[in-house]
């Protein structure tokens, strides 16, 4: 659209309204640019700052564990191992596993909606139509009370 106003343009250039138009879609992508760079930040930030509390919380949780066990445990080399494991890991694994699990339900959720689409093997799907007060439902290329046709 953008680069069709900019050919506008450039084949008239003393035409008012088409720079107009250009200029407003240069205004109008400047802005959903920018409102796309201000979200991914601000997603950044979120991400950050939960992956900080789910450390955190881990943190906590491992410290108030070893309070209450006897200092037999760290004498020997394998429960060492699994205190060090235990310690090393708590602060990036909970939160690999909390955004793994946000991604198989977003891909769930894309799979669900692309599977409706796709579920009679065109993006044609169940229209509602209400005509004088009764439901109508309508179906690929069917008209539908003589109001609509796909």
């Amino acid at each position: 659209m953008l680069v069709d106003e900019i050919q506008v343009v450039a084949a008239n250039p003393g035409g008012e309204d088409a720079l107009n138009r250009l200029i407003s879609l240069l205004i109008i992508a400047a802005a959903v640019f920018l409102t796309n760079a201000l979200t991914a930040s601000l997603g950044t930030l979120v991400r950050e700052r939960q992956s900080f509390v789910i450390s955190d919380y881990f943190d906590n949780l491992i410290h108030n564990k070893t309070t209450r066990i006897e200092y037999g445990f760290f004498e020997h080399p394998k429960y060492q191992n699994v205190f060090f494991r235990a310690l090393h890991e708590a602060s990036f694994r909970p939160s690999r596993i909390f955004y793994g699990i946000v991604g198989i339900l977003q891909n769930l959720i894309t799979l669900i909606v692309m599977g409706g689409y796709f579920a009679d093997g065109s993006l044609v799907g169940f229209y509602r139509v209400t005509a004088n007060n009764a439901a109508c439902y309508h179906y690929q290329t069917k008209i539908c009370a003589g109001i609509i046709q796909v």
